[in-house]
């Protein structure tokens, strides 16, 4: 009960700073726990995460664009750190959670198909540049 509470709390908009902050710190924790023990490969994902928030705060970037959802935890990464994600999934089940897992979060575009297909629409669309 008391992680469904959390979960909950998290996702809600007035709380997006706590959220940012415990997902840092969890991150900053995963990194070092890494380092210390040898930075084998691969890295975990907390490594590949500070790498995109790194670069979009470096270039000044507002757009991510992915291609594989999988289960979509990258996407939940930067939810927070990017103004629009574009993420293309080919799985119809994967796919269909994501779908799921994001409903509600007008900023992440999900898109069914193969992302040699996909893709060349999503850069059509883009106004910016994106990561």
């Amino acid at each position: 009960m008391r992680s469904l509470i959390r979960a909950i709390v998290l996702r809600t908009p007035l709380y997006r700073p706590l959220r940012n902050f415990l997902d840092r710190a969890r991150d900053r924790r995963a990194i070092d726990d890494w380092r210390k023990a040898g930075s084998s490969i691969p890295p975990p994902h907390a490594v590949k995460q500070a790498v995109l928030r790194d670069h979009a705060r470096r270039y000044r970037l507002a757009v991510l664009v992915e291609t594989g959802t999988y289960y979509g935890e990258m996407v939940d990464a930067m939810t927070y750190a990017f103004r629009r994600i574009y993420s293309i999934e080919l799985s119809d089940d994967l796919f269909q959670r994501a779908r799921d897992r994001f409903r509600g979060q007008a900023h992440v575009k999900l898109l069914h198909g193969d992302s040699a297909q996909v893709l060349p629409s999503v850069l059509n669309r883009l106004t910016e540049p994106a990561l």
